[in-house]
């Protein structure tokens, strides 16, 4: 799918590494419950929703499950043949699909799939705050606190594989700190990410309370980094 690179309005794409074991959850998260669907589906809605054409997931060869909830999404499922070990891995792995097939014109978000609460209007607020003439990362904020998804200017593509060894894209992130551009968002959603059953049971109930108090009462350890 080639877009006209003359398009008024920008293809922004999107990567979901998804080829994690969900170990402290104790089961494939993305599949648990969330609203009348699944955790995954309720992400893809929401970048849909944005407006966003271009999703590549990141899956591994085992998640037969996770590929038919999707088949019928409007995404790509990206499945190697050697499961990605880590998550800069898997991200690679999208960037490439990306690059060969469709349009690499607007930026590039990255958004980890659990994180259900994100939301469709905190997608369009980073693509309006996005700027083509320079490189950006532009990274969501919510009390202070960075969040997901990242949005990234497309000139950081190439730098992913070049990371040192053992680093993710944390590593980039800290080492291109002049182009980071923090964009507030009132949406606890982008803190809020879902590792453990407590984690879930507490993110489901106050996203049925639509209590952004009940979101934030436990950051992940890690939330200060953007990825």
């Amino acid at each position: 799918m080639k877009i006209d690179s003359m398009s008024a309005t920008p293809i922004f794409s999107v990567v979901i590494p998804a080829a994690g074991l969900s170990r402290r959850m104790g089961c494939p998260k993305l599949l648990l419950p969330w609203g009348e669907s699944t955790v995954i589906e309720t992400l893809i809605r929401e970048l849909q929703l944005a407006g966003i054409q271009q999703i590549v997931i990141v899956l591994r060869q085992s998640d037969t499950n996770l590929r038919q909830t999707i088949r019928n999404l409007d995404v790509i499922a990206v499945t190697p043949e050697l499961d990605p070990p880590d998550m800069r891995s898997s991200i690679e792995l999208g960037l490439q699909h990306i690059h060969s097939n469709w349009t690499c014109e607007g930026g590039w978000f990255l958004i980890p799939a659990d994180h259900p609460l994100v939301t469709a209007a905190t997608i369009k607020t980073l693509r309006a705050e996005w700027r083509p003439e320079v490189p950006q990362i532009l990274i969501p904020t919510f009390g202070g606190q960075r969040g997901h998804p990242t949005l990234f200017s497309w000139n950081f593509a190439s730098e992913v594989n070049q990371t040192p060894p053992k680093n993710g894209v944390n590593w980039l992130v800290r080492n291109r700190s002049s182009a980071i551009c923090e964009v507030h968002v009132d949406d606890a959603g982008v803190t809020a990410d879902m590792d453990s059953p407590e984690d879930y049971a507490r993110l489901r109930e106050s996203w049925q309370r639509k209590d952004p108090g009940a979101i934030t009462a436990r950051l992940p350890a890690d939330s200060g980094d953007s990825t």
